[in-house]
């Protein structure tokens, strides 16, 4: 691993593309369009809770909306 970096970051990198479309193909088998839609917005959603960047203002805005309060 520590011999050849570029080689094994070269086979991590296809193993997870693999890896995804073999997750998407599936979800498309079984679940449908509605599974995979739904699939990436949630990734794309906890992408966005997870990393800092410009796009907090939006998401304080969000979290203060009375429509996403459930207390």
């Amino acid at each position: 691993m520590t011999g050849q970096p570029f080689k094994t970051l070269k086979f991590f990198v296809l193993a997870m593309v693999q890896y995804c479309k073999r997750s998407v193909f599936y979800l498309l088998a079984k679940g449908g369009w509605l599974m995979l839609l739904s699939t990436v917005v949630a990734a794309v959603g906890i992408v966005l809770v997870t990393i800092d960047g410009p796009h907090e203002k939006v998401l304080q805005r969000i979290e203060n909306c009375r429509y996403f309060e459930f207390t």
